[in-house]
């Protein structure tokens, strides 16, 4: 238990975050962000 409490402990401290909840929504946000990076790099298929 102590492992994951550090860990969190961490990634709170590294982005800011107060809660968990906020910590969770930060990382959907990064995710989705780089999935629109990697699509925007996908180059157009000729029709």
């Amino acid at each position: 238990m102590r492992t994951v409490e550090s860990h969190i402990s961490r990634a709170l401290g590294k982005t800011g975050c107060r809660s968990r909840l906020q910590l969770s929504l930060w990382w959907m946000q990064q995710v989705t962000e780089d999935k629109r990076m990697c699509a925007s790099r996908i180059p157009s298929l000729p029709a």
